[in-house]
């Protein structure tokens, strides 16, 4: 059977701001046609995509047969989550914090990965924080305490659902005005060709 490398994820799988041919998902999979020819790929990047919309996903069956033949995954997820769950409305008594319900949310995530799928490799971006490069500079240091949490929650992720976390935060950290494009949010075409980068050079 060809193998299959699927790309799961939000608006950085799906290339908003530079395309899908200039998405970093794409420009990795060049990376991987070079060593392995026969690699097919697939990616099912989707803007606003949360963990909870991407387990909904996960019930169509043809995504589902997707996920369990294949040999490699990516994900970019988490970001819309904590946009999302941050809103007052949106919190509990027994989820007071945002990071709880994202905690929650990639669980359910996981193990719905993982019952489909308990062989495929699983790479993970890290969150990077955009706001030091934009005009939303005054609520930086906010972000960043919520992304620390976050990216820590990611890689006791990793650990338990046997995924591999890639260090994007690292690699955007203080390069903001160089990898992200006019909404000082989405990278720009150099940004995804950093990350196509690390999620080649980052393995177990």
């Amino acid at each position: 059977m060809t193998s299959l490398y699927l790309a799961l994820g939000d608006s950085l799988t799906a290339g908003y701001g530079v395309g899908p041919k200039r998405a970093f998902a794409s420009v990795y999979y060049r990376m991987l046609r070079n060593h392995n020819p026969a690699l097919a790929y697939a990616n099912l990047g989707t803007n606003g995509l949360t963990a909870t919309g991407l387990i909904t996903m996960l019930t169509d069956r043809t995504i589902r047969n997707q996920v369990s033949r294949s040999t490699l995954i990516t994900l970019t997820i988490g970001s819309n989550d904590l946009l999302t769950e941050t809103r007052p409305e949106n919190l509990t008594a027994q989820n007071s914090s945002p990071l709880l319900l994202l905690k929650h949310n990639l669980d359910g995530l996981g193990e719905s990965l993982r019952r489909l799928n308990g062989l495929a490799a699983i790479k993970i971006a890290s969150l990077y924080n955009p706001l030091p490069g934009g005009p939303y500079a005054p609520w930086s240091r906010l972000a960043e305490d919520l992304l620390l949490g976050a990216n820590r929650i990611l890689a006791a992720w990793c650990t338990k659902y046997h995924g591999i976390l890639v260090p994007v935060d690292r690699a955007f950290r203080g390069q903001e005005e160089i990898l992200l494009g006019p909404d000082h949010f989405h990278p720009n075409v150099l940004g995804h060709r950093v990350m196509a980068d690390l999620f080649a050079r980052t393995n177990l």
